[in-house]
């Protein structure tokens, strides 16, 4: 049985988009956008670090990241759950 080469993956255009100062140039949804905006606007605003969000939230950090950078999007509970948290209504995070 032979193997496969391993082959490296290259950068996307996206990556070289946001390491240019427009973090969210990779990200096609408009509701998706808002939202990771929102979210990491208010968390750096209250002062909180991610590792504070992740705790309060009963979730890992990478998940609070990856919705931060517009890569994931939170499941209603999660979204409900942060609104508690937060204190800002469900809808603001989602209006575009």
């Amino acid at each position: 049985m032979t193997r496969k080469p391993v082959t490296k993956r290259r950068k996307t255009a996206s990556k070289d988009k946001a390491a240019k100062g427009k973090p969210f140039a990779h990200v096609k949804n408009p509701l998706v956008k808002a939202f990771a905006a929102r979210l990491s606007n208010w968390r750096k605003d209250e002062g909180k670090t991610l590792k504070q969000m992740a705790t309060a939230l009963d979730l890992s950090i990478s998940i609070i990241c990856e919705w931060e950078h517009g890569r994931r999007f939170p499941s209603v509970d999660h979204l409900l759950d942060l609104s508690k948290h937060t204190g800002i209504p469900a809808w603001e995070f989602l209006r575009g």
